[in-house]
This record gives structure tokens, sequence and C-alpha cells, in this order.
């Protein structure tokens, strides 16, 4: 095991190397750039001449080649730099540093709910197979995976902080009332509009993982010795049923973090995607690049631990 988690982490820099090359030519492609957007939007070349944006260009350190560029970003990102942000003038590091926490407790907060609820209302239908409960729990889990996430947070909005107004619309704490109370209050909303489609996807990969295991042969022979119907569930069948959860949860940490950005635009809530969306439109390059590598180590890392969860739930997988 120890040596399958050195390969695995020495792996893990080349990979590091091919995204941040693949997300700078990228990023560098796309039509206009931060001086457009510092003379006033993409029209900006109207009514400045080009020689304020080339200086401009120059000031950023974008005026060199391509590669110049990039060896220059790696270099630095190596040292533990991401640069400053061209428009907010703060390094990237504490940019990112201080829009983490939110996201990491609106995402967190998604990812235990959604586990805790789908893991259990799978197994019962899986149990209670073609039941009245069995099927509408199928039938809230196609909606959930149908409707779209940020119409399923305006919804929210409009039924429970608008019409009934039970949850604040936006924010993560309202100004001078910054208390662990408030900002639970503020993520409710939030976290169940991203919260929904993930249940509903968890909900049905368990209770077909579940299916699968309950009609195997060790099963029917713990039934056939009298063993407790609750124990052949939780005890002989649940370990083997997790292993496809585990692995649909590890890939969808990724997701939770791209579906965070749009969520966190509706809610207008101050974490890494909201962070992620100005600085696109911004063409704030620094930013995108810190915060796209964020994204990329989550991705890695989150394989890396499903991978390790395996051989600790399935003691059959062994890694040489």
């Amino acid at each position: 095991m120890t040596a399958y988690v050195a390969r695995r982490i020495l792996a893990i820099f080349p990979m590091i190397l091919g995204i941040s090359l693949l997300l700078f030519l990228l990023m560098n492609v796309a039509p206009g750039g931060p001086e457009l957007m510092m003379l006033g939007g993409l029209g900006g070349e109207g009514f400045f001449s080009a020689d304020v944006a080339a200086k401009i260009k120059q000031d950023l350190g974008l005026d060199a080649p391509l590669h110049v560029q990039y060896v220059r970003w790696f270099g630095s990102a190596l040292r533990g730099d991401l640069g400053r942000s061209f428009f907010k003038k703060v390094p990237v590091l504490a940019l990112i540093g201080e829009k983490l926490g939110p996201t990491l407790a609106l995402t967190g907060s998604a990812l235990v709910l959604a586990i805790l609820l789908s893991v259990p209302l799978g197994i019962v239908s899986a149990v209670r197979q073609y039941s009245t409960f069995d099927h509408l729990t199928t039938t809230m889990a196609f909606l959930g995976i149908s409707i779209p996430n940020f119409w399923l947070g305006i919804l929210l909005i409009l039924l429970l902080a608008v019409r009934f107004d039970l949850f604040p619309i936006s924010g993560i704490a309202p100004y001078g009332n910054d208390t662990l109370v408030t900002r639970l209050h503020h993520l409710v909303l939030p976290v169940l509009t991203l919260t929904a489609p993930k249940i509903a996807v968890f909900t049905r990969f368990m209770r077909s993982s579940m299916l699968e295991v309950l009609a195997q042969d060790y099963i029917r022979t713990a039934r056939a010795k009298g063993v407790l119907e609750r124990a052949v569930i939780y005890r002989h069948a649940l370990k083997n049923a997790l292993i496809p959860v585990i692995t649909v949860v590890g890939l969808n940490l990724p997701a939770l973090i791209g579906g965070a950005a749009v969520i966190e635009s509706v809610f207008a809530y101050p974490g890494i995607g909201h962070l992620a969306v100005e600085s696109t439109r911004l063409k704030d390059y620094p930013v995108i690049m810190g915060i796209s590598m964020l994204v990329a180590m989550v991705v890695i890392l989150g394989n890396l631990l499903v991978d390790l969860l395996y051989a600790t739930i399935d003691p059959r997988i062994k890694y040489g």
C-alpha cells in the first residue's frame, strides 16, 4: 500500500504540469484580455489608443511570448507564489484563502448531507423494491436529476425567502452580526440547492448497488442460516454495496465545486465559485489559474482518496 501511495503521489507532478500548461494555453488564446477590461470592456479599443493597451499589457507582463509567460508563472508557482490579481492588486493565494472557507462550508455541508440522506434512502428503496416508498424515492430522484440547480435555487428564493421570509436571499451573514448561527441561517438555501441533485444521484447508485449485492449467493446463504435481516443488510451487504457509491462520491467532488460556482452566483455567496465567475469575466489570469489548479488538485486527490477507501472497505482489494 505504501509503495502504491508513493507512486500515485509522484505521478501528481507530471499531471499538474500537463494540466497547468493546457489551462494556460486555453486561457491565453481566448478572445479579449485584461487590458480591454481595464479600458472599459470589449469595446474599449474605440476609446483608447493601441499604445495605451500595449502599455497595460507591458505593465502586467503580458507582452512576452506565451512560453516565457508560462515558465515565469510555473517557476513562481513552484515557490508558492501564484502572482497577484490584476484588478484587486492582492496576492492570489491570499484572495483564494479568503474565499476558500465559505466554499468549504457550502460544499462540505452539501456533501455530508447528501451522503447522510442518500445512503439510507437507497438501502430502504432496495430492500422494499417496487413498494410505494421505492416509487416515490425514484420519482423524487429523477426530479432532482432533471431540475437545473440554478433554477431550483431561484425557486427556493422566491418561495422560502421572498414569499415566507424564512431565510435570507443572499450573502454569508448580515453586516455587524457575523455569528455561527447567522452563517448557518444563510447556508440553508444554498446547501439545499447544491445537495438536491447529489442526493438524487447517490440514492440511485446506492439502490442499484444494494439490489445487486442482495442478489448474491452469500446473501442467500446468510439468510438460509437464519441470520437476522438487519444483520444481513448492514453487516454483510452494505460494505460491498458502498464501493460503487464511493466511486460516484469521489468523482462528484469537482462537480460540487463546479456546481458551487453557479449556486454562489445565484445567492451572491462570497466563495471560490463566485470569485471564479468574476475573475473569468474580468480576464484576471492569475486568479483564474490559481482557482483552476485548486480544482485540479481536488480532482487528483479525490481519486486517490477513492482508491484508498476501496482497500479499506473491501479487504480483497490489494495495492502493490
